[in-house]
């Protein structure tokens, strides 16, 4: 019992200074995940395991021109948004492995590069990054973009908005960035 107690008491310091998320904190990390989700859905629904950059990746929005629906408080969001951990954000049924990106660099860098790979993840298709999510203040629409690798002469960068329409995210439109 004094055991009990005293693990208790040493805790209990750590506990009191971390405060709970707020509504709107929860809220959002809720919705980061299922558009990280929907994400993955569209764009990479068949295959096998990938691996994901366990932070998110800055990517400039540069491509106005091309995604004019796409609100003005959506894209400010977007690019205020820092670096974030993406892991533990999925809800999906097909393996995902998180790896931070410089290790996933250095063993390009340093290592056989895909071969290396595959042996270090055997059974994936790729390596995905994410941006972080952007929204519009009422959080029913987002912007995201990824970078997916997937060989030598395999990828792809896209830019993502989507829209949420009875609380289900679903991709409006994805446009190629760039492509290998």
């Amino acid at each position: 019992m004094r055991a009990l107690a005293l693990i208790a008491l040493l805790a209990a310091p750590a506990l009191a200074d971390t405060a709970p998320p707020t509504r709107e904190e929860a809220g959002r990390a809720g919705d980061v995940q299922r558009v990280y989700t929907a994400v993955v859905m569209h764009e990479l629904s068949s295959g096998n395991g990938i691996v994901i950059g366990d932070v998110t990746k800055e990517i400039r929005f540069d491509d106005r021109k091309r995604m004019p629906a796409v609100a003005n408080a959506t894209i400010a969001d977007f690019r205020r948004q820092p670096p974030q951990s993406v892991a533990k954000r999925f809800l999906l049924l097909r393996t995902i492995l998180f790896a931070p990106p410089k290790t996933v660099e250095e063993l390009f860098r340093t290592s056989g590069g895909w071969g290396e790979f595959h042996r270090r993840f055997p059974d994936t298709d790729g390596y995905l990054r994410f941006s972080p999510v952007g929204f519009n203040a009422a959080r029913k629409e987002a912007l995201v973009a990824i970078d997916y690798s997937c060989g030598e002469l395999c990828g792809f960068g896209r830019w993502i908005s989507l829209v949420k329409k009875h609380g289900v995210w679903q991709v409006k439109e994805s446009i190629m960035a760039w492509i290998s």
